[in-house]
């Protein structure tokens, strides 16, 4: 960094905060001027420099982080300052909207095969995304036909409220169990749409209906005090030792700075970990409580498995899953134990970079007129622009209320449109702002057992991702070091993007310097 004497002002969302801590101490140590930089942690939003010193008040919204960049002196001279955001991905956040935009933008090689169920499914059957009459009950029916699948609710985190489902009455039960406790309280699920779809639209909120990727299976490397496995998959036992496989999750970065898009080209490996063979309790599930399993069931007696409803650890999930036998993602799982490690480390990964950089760019490529056209309209006015109930507007509303809403129009409209080179003179106006948006992207690899070939899907798109906690994750030493890394590298992406040093013919080299390539 070409700093001379730099004060560094930061505040960090309480997950962010070690590691952005910790990439700007590495910034501070890129520099000959290391000892004579202050790197300072604000508690509030108000406490920053830039924010104390200036003439008009900076709107609040959800960020990440923020960072104030000012010379050492009384005379306040704010040289660059890096916000993120959260409602360039805002629109994603449903887990049925990366479905919706997939299908919408006809890329739907990206993701597993996937079937979208109104959530007021069985009280009127139709697929509400385009008002169009479509027999809901049919197309799971067929999709179930080949195998057990994940359903997955539209606002569902931390692995609660996804399920393994075998049967259409599975389904059934879970939508209409989750329905009724939705319609118990008054104006939940009117403002749930109005909140995501606008006031505007006759949308709703949809599950998925997915197809199930076991994926790769990989043995964890040894994590230094990492304690006991509490896992049992595939136990295979040579001369005496015990290794464990398991599936795996790949999460890629997507970083957008002011209004260009870059991927991060080191990708994360998280392996989660539950107290069975999930693969083979699938499939025995399957055999016994499909439709097909039903419908050749004959003699039934009390005791037959498909009349058994099963009881799991949380009560809450029993209410959720009805008399079916849907399986709760998070049964016997070991949260706790989930390992994290850099791509690199699982030599059973080797060579599946390339496969996961083809599958981001396909579709970030298709999303990229989305969300510059996103990024940009915010910058046309001052103030955000909101529907109000009778459909006229008023621009009194933050920025954040329009952040997650799904607009088919706007959508259609900006994927069709060019980008347009941005405004010069409107980026020197703006250069001491850098605006970055981040998004985790999970994904799960296939690999083809003749060919040895890698492919991967995008089951997943996170809109500010969350950070492990700096201490108590099982995590490599260089996972962790990963996080810095990555950190460090955009805000330096944030930092040059609006300067001379990147646009002025380093850009790639710069690029490859932080590892980021753009899209």
């Amino acid at each position: 960094l070409d700093m001379e004497q730099f004060d560094l002002h930061y505040t960090a969302h309480y997950n962010w905060e070690w590691v952005v801590h910790a990439a700007l101490l590495t910034l501070k140590e890129k520099t000959q001027y290391e000892n004579e930089l202050s790197l300072q942690s604000c508690s509030r939003f108000k406490d920053l420099p830039s924010t104390k010193n200036s003439a008009t008040k900076e709107r609040v919204t959800y960020s990440l982080f923020r960072v104030d960049l000012s010379p050492s002196n009384e005379d306040f001279e704010l040289v660059r300052k890096v916000r993120t955001r959260s409602d360039i991905f805002g629109f994603l956040d449903p887990k049925d909207s990366l479905a919706r935009v997939c299908q919408l933008l006809h890329s739907t090689d990206c993701m597993p095969d996937t079937v979208l169920i109104p959530w007021d499914w069985l009280a009127q059957d139709r697929l509400g995304s385009e008002g169009e009459d479509s027999e809901v009950g049919s197309r799971i029916a067929i999709m179930l036909s080949s195998g057990p699948k994940l359903l997955k609710a539209p606002l569902g985190s931390g692995g609660f409220g996804l399920y393994f489902v075998y049967s259409t009455t599975d389904v059934e039960e879970i939508v209409r169990c989750h329905r009724n406790k939705a319609e118990d309280k008054d104006g939940f699920m009117e403002d749930l749409r109005h909140t995501f779809y606008g006031f505007k639209s006759d949308s709703v909120l949809a599950w998925s209906l997915q197809d199930v990727i076991s994926g790769v299976r990989v043995v964890p490397p040894m994590i230094e005090n990492r304690g006991e496995l509490c896992n049992t998959d595939n136990k295979n036992s040579t001369s005496g030792v015990t290794t464990i496989s398991r599936r795996c999750q790949v999460r890629a970065y997507i970083v957008m700075v002011n209004d260009q898009l870059y991927l991060y080209q080191v990708y994360e490996v998280r392996l989660p970990s539950w107290d069975l063979d999930l693969d083979a309790t699938l499939s025995t599930e399957y055999a016994l409580y499909s439709d097909a399993a039903k419908a050749n069931t004959t003699n039934t007696t009390d005791n037959d498995a498909t009349l058994h409803t099963p009881s799991w650890i949380s009560e809450l999930e029993n209410e959720y899953c009805g008399h079916g036998h849907g399986r709760p993602y998070n049964e016997y799982r070991n949260k706790g134990s989930t390992e994290r490690y850099v791509l690199s480390e699982l030599t059973e990964l080797n060579g599946s970079e390339k496969a996961i950089e083809t599958c981001m760019r396909r579709m970030f490529t298709v999303l990229k007129p989305v969300v510059v056209s996103r990024q940009r309209k915010t910058h046309t006015t001052n103030e955000a622009i909101s529907c109000n109930k009778d459909g006229s507007s008023t621009a009194s509303a933050a920025k954040k209320d329009l952040g997650h809403v799904f607009d088919w129009e706007e959508i259609t409209l900006a994927s069709k449109t060019a980008i347009q080179p941005t405004d010069i003179e409107n980026a020197k106006n703006n250069s001491v702002l850098s605006e970055v948006a981040i998004v985790g992207v999970d994904l799960v690899l296939q690999q083809d057992p003749i060919t040895q070939d890698f492919s991967a899907r995008i089951v997943e798109i996170n809109n500010n991702p969350a950070m492990p906690a700096a201490e108590g994750k099982h995590m490599s030493a260089l996972y962790k070091k990963h996080l810095v890394n990555f950190v460090s590298s955009t805000i330096q992406l944030a930092v040059y993007c609006n300067s001379d040093r990147l646009c002025s013919g380093g850009m790639e080299v710069q690029l490859q310097a932080l590892k980021f390539d753009a899209i």
